[in-house]
Order: C-alpha cells, then structure tokens, then sequence
C-alpha cells in the first residue's frame, strides 16, 4: 500500500497542478455558504439544495475567471523577467540589485 500523497512511477497526479484545484474550491465554498445560509433562514430541503447547486454552478464560472486572469498574471510575469535588460547586464548588475554608494545611477 502506497502512503497517503505518493503517486506510483509513471502515473500522474489526478490534478495537473494546484491551479486546477481553484474553480473546484470556489464552488464547493458557494454551495457550502449557500446551504448553510438557506438552512439558517429555514426554507426546504429541496430549495435549499437547489440554490446550493445553483451557486455552486455560478461558483465554478468565477473560479475559471480567477485561474484565466491567474494564468496570464503568471505569463505576463515571466515575460517580464525572462531577459534582463541590455543595460544592466553589460554593466554586471541584475536589475534587482541596486547600484552601490560609489556608482552614478
């Protein structure tokens, strides 16, 4: 028996990555808020689970919105950073480091 988390060689993890995990969440934290909030108010079983479903549906359409704009933050980010400038780089320097007291900026 494998421990908890391992994954045999070979096999791939059910979920790509931790990115896949966001509109799933966002639905099951919709559907949560919704059943409790209709229970608490104290409609029916049935209208409570249908506006359950409900929002978890419009849950899960805001969760691929979250990883969509997610994925691009990432893109746009590593574009960014892919190449250092021209000037830094001949000038020995990362462009996260500051020049130092001696130097003219």
């Amino acid at each position: 028996m494998l421990p908890w988390g391992s994954v045999r060689k070979g096999e791939r993890w059910p979920v790509g990555s931790a990115k896949n995990t966001i509109p799933p969440l966002v639905a099951l934290t919709g559907f949560t808020v919704a059943v409790i909030a209709g229970l608490y108010a104290g409609n029916g079983a049935m209208v409570v689970l249908g506006r359950g479903l409900a929002a978890m549906v419009a849950c899960y359409a805001l969760g691929l919105l979250i990883r969509w704009v997610q994925a691009r933050m990432e893109e746009e980010h590593e574009r960014a950073h892919a190449a250092p400038d021209a000037a830094s780089a001949e000038a020995g320097q990362s462009s996260t480091t500051l020049p130092r007291a001696t130097e003219s900026p």
